[in-house]
Parts: C-alpha cells; structure tokens; sequence
C-alpha cells in the first residue's frame, strides 16, 4: 500500500499471473488504507534512582493497530520503547532536568509525538553506608590479586546499568566518594579511578551503585588490597663542584709571579754587597809634597780616612797634592 493516503479509498483491479501469461482481469476491489494512530497523551514522568519511570494514556482506536511506543527524552539521546504495555524506564542523569514525549507506532506509520511532561530531575545514587551485598563483579584489566599502592590510579568496567544513567562510585571501608560515571548507550562504562593517597593499608572494597534499565538500585563490587606505598629512591650525590678557573686564577698566578720576583731581585742585591772588593787603604787621603828646605813633621790627626793632617805652627807645610 506504499504511496497510498490513508483515509481515502481506492479501487484496486486484480489480475493472474501465470507461466504462459497474464490471466484474465478480475473485476474491481474497493480499499481504504487505516490512518496512522493519534498522539498518546497524559504523559506522566516520574524520577527514581538514575532513572526516569514514563506513563501514558494510549490513543483512541480506529485507525491502524499500534505495534508500540517510543519515550524521548529532552535533552537526548535517552530512549525507552514498550510493546503490549503504556510504560516503560529511561536511563537518567542525576544533575540533569527533563521532559518526555511519546511516540507510537503502527504499519501505517508514526503517530504524532505527544504533548511533553513535567520537567523531573533523577534522583543521585545513595551510597551505602557499607559495602553493598551482591555476586556482581566490577571488572578490571588489572590483577584482581595485585596489591594496589595509595594514589596508584585503577580501571573499572562495569554493565547492566540503565542506558545514559548516573553510577556512584565508592571505595570502603569507610565510604568514600570517588565520583560518578554515566554508562553508555548499552549500560555500560569504563573509568579510571585514582586511589585515595590517604587510604590505610589493608582490605577495602569498590563498589559501583546505581539503576538497571527497570528502574531497580544495581550494585557492584571489587575487593583489594592496599599495600605500602613504594620507598623513594635515594637522591643521587651531587658531584662537588670544581675548582673556579679564569680571570681569578690568572690574577693570583700573576701576583705570585710578582713576588717571586721581587724575592729574587732582593737577594740578587744583597748578593751583590756582600760580593764588592773594598775600597784601597787610603784611597781617599791627600799626599804631601815637601817643599825645598823644609820635611815632613808629625802632625795632628783631626778626621778619618780622606781628611788632611793639620801642620804644626811655627813650621813649614807641605802642600797637598
């Protein structure tokens, strides 16, 4: 019946077919396609856990049958479908406000989306005050029997949670949070955690807790151990620093050159003194010359080496020469 209105009739001819040819034409049939179903309407949302519970009224019949419903969510991508049922549970972010249209189905095609509900906010996760009961088990890539050490980071994986809903995520003994994660479309997730630096040694838990695709709280758990952070490795000695060299090092060899010198010359001179003939035996005292008539007398001494004799008065002087 592609390309046909609904809700209007049509005459329809029919004619065999077989292998030697068509047949006769039989005589003329009168159709009418049924119109599509008409908008659901009383939409009610209801917030639960990470979830959204959607309720509605189904459309007066009489037009084709209805094969099922969709629930959009606003904002997206959140979805749920029904068959056979006017109810069915979207996966909910926990910080997030919204509002659900119905659409529903049928061989003739798609009602119209129905008039949105009241705007409704999931609630958040509660976290249990100890570790949650449960056989589910929160998968790792890592050794499950593997010590972890404290601000060590860890891979969690886990499913069966409500599409585009909010998980928690806690380590015990004491609760503590270590945030949320949103699965995907499937229910899904994959996270990276970081152990808390300040967690004590020994047995604690993981545990992921949220809602599956009914609505139902969903719990999941990992049990490890925390063992001793690694000792630091000791600093490596640092080598001590060499000699300064330059402008310094010439300035104090060039001073030492200085006074090597200054030494040397020193005792050159001192050397010298020590090594000079002395001078001759009277080299500096005057000769006397006797004058005709007269010889030399005894006189007085008056100076040292280089001072004259004083003559004798009353007598004749010789003169110097």
């Amino acid at each position: 019946m592609a390309g046909l209105v609904n809700d209007r009739s049509y005459q329809l001819k029919v004619r065999a077919v077989t292998a030697v040819g068509p047949g006769a034409e039989a005589g003329p049939v009168l159709v009418t396609p049924l119109a599509a179903p008409a908008a659901p309407s009383g939409v009610t949302a209801t917030a639960k856990t990470a979830t959204i519970t959607v309720t509605w009224v189904a459309p007066p019949t009489g037009g084709a049958q209805i094969t099922g419903y969709t629930a959009v969510a606003s904002p997206g991508p959140a979805t749920c479908d029904a068959v056979g049922a006017t109810t069915c549970v979207l996966g909910a972010q926990s910080n997030q406000a919204y509002t659900i249209t119905v659409v529903a189905h049928s061989a003739s095609g798609d009602s119209a989306a129905s008039a949105p509900s009241s705007s409704v906010t999931a609630a958040a996760p509660e976290i249990p005050a100890t570790p949650p009961v449960t056989d589910e088990k929160l998968d790792t890539p890592q050794s499950d029997d593997k010590p972890t050490a404290p601000g060590a980071t860890i891979t969690l994986k886990g499913s069966g949670y409500a599409p585009n809903s909010t998980v928690e995520l806690i380590v015990y003994s004491s609760p503590v949070s270590l945030g949320t994660v949103v699965t995907d479309d499937k229910g899904e997730f994959s996270v990276d955690v970081v152990v808390p630096p300040s967690l004590p040694v020994g047995d604690h838990t993981r545990a992921a807790v949220g809602a599956d695709k009914d609505g139902n709280v969903r719990a999941m758990r990992l049990d490890v151990t925390v063992a001793p952070a690694a000792p630091a490795t000791p600093a490596t000695p640092a080598t001590p620093p060499l000699a300064v060299t330059g402008a310094a090092t010439a300035v104090t060899a060039e001073a030492g050159l200085l006074m090597l010198l200054l030494g040397a010359g020193l005792v050159r001179a001192s050397r010298t003194r020590r090594l000079a003939p002395p001078p001759p035996p009277h080299a500096h005292r005057p000769r006397l010359t006797a004058v005709r008539g007269c010889g030399p007398r005894p006189g007085i001494r008056t100076g040292g080496p280089g001072v004259g004799v004083r003559p004798t008065p009353g007598r004749c002087t010789g003169s110097a020469a």
